[in-house]
């Protein structure tokens, strides 16, 4: 019984590592996402000065 709890804990062990790394991974692709945002955006207002 002691052995099925052991391995219970470190399968909830490595699940919650496995969350956490998907969680660090999900946040720096939305930082990412907003830094392309804001690069885009960039382009976009240099583009409408070079016009006027």
């Amino acid at each position: 019984m002691n052995k099925e709890l052991d391995r219970l804990k470190e399968q909830i062990s490595a699940q919650q590592e496995l969350m956490k790394t998907t969680l660090e991974y999900a946040i720096k692709l939305e930082e990412n996402l907003d830094h392309f945002r804001d690069e885009v955006e960039k382009q976009k207002q240099s583009k409408n000065r070079s016009f006027h």
